[in-house]
């Protein structure tokens, strides 16, 4: 396989491409460029090459970290070490979407019965801790004593 670049005028604008094909591939794009004005095209030097390569890795890892941006919960894995099995130990943290903070799941996250307790923030489902959850009953409560004086 070749690294090309391709460079022919598209409705007056040009068009650079650059493609891996093999030499079949090659014939079929050139078939399929046939009426593309002022096609020009040629292998790519080594350093050409190298560019390539580089700047599709830059891409790759840009694309990898915004792919877990936007996955992000607010889950984390804290590493607490290695036991004697040479396997890693893991405490299992979240951010609370109230406050921020990160905190141990296991130990401080809100829950009611069995169930977690969560809001949604950038359109993901995220745990609110104990303290958080306590602090909107107390103000759910308020409002209600409010309104019922009010009546």
């Amino acid at each position: 396989m070749t690294l090309y670049r391709m460079e022919y005028l598209d409705e007056g604008t040009r068009i650079v491409d650059w493609l891996w094909l093999t030499e079949y591939e090659l014939e079929n794009y050139l078939e399929d460029r046939a009426q593309a004005a002022g096609l020009i095209y040629r292998a790519a030097t080594s350093e050409e090459e190298e560019l390539y390569d580089e700047a599709y890795r830059d891409g790759y890892e840009v694309a990898a970290l915004t792919g877990v941006e936007n996955a992000y919960d607010g889950i984390t894995f804290r590493m607490d070490g290695i036991d004697e099995d040479g396997d890693i130990k893991t405490t299992k943290m979240f951010q609370c979407a109230e406050c921020d903070r990160n905190l141990d799941f296991n130990e401080e996250v809100g829950t009611s019965g069995e169930m977690f307790l969560g809001v949604l923030k950038d359109d993901k489902l995220w745990h609110i801790c104990y303290g958080c959850a306590m602090l909107q009953m107390e103000i759910q409560n308020i409002e209600v004593e409010l309104k019922t004086e009010e009546d």
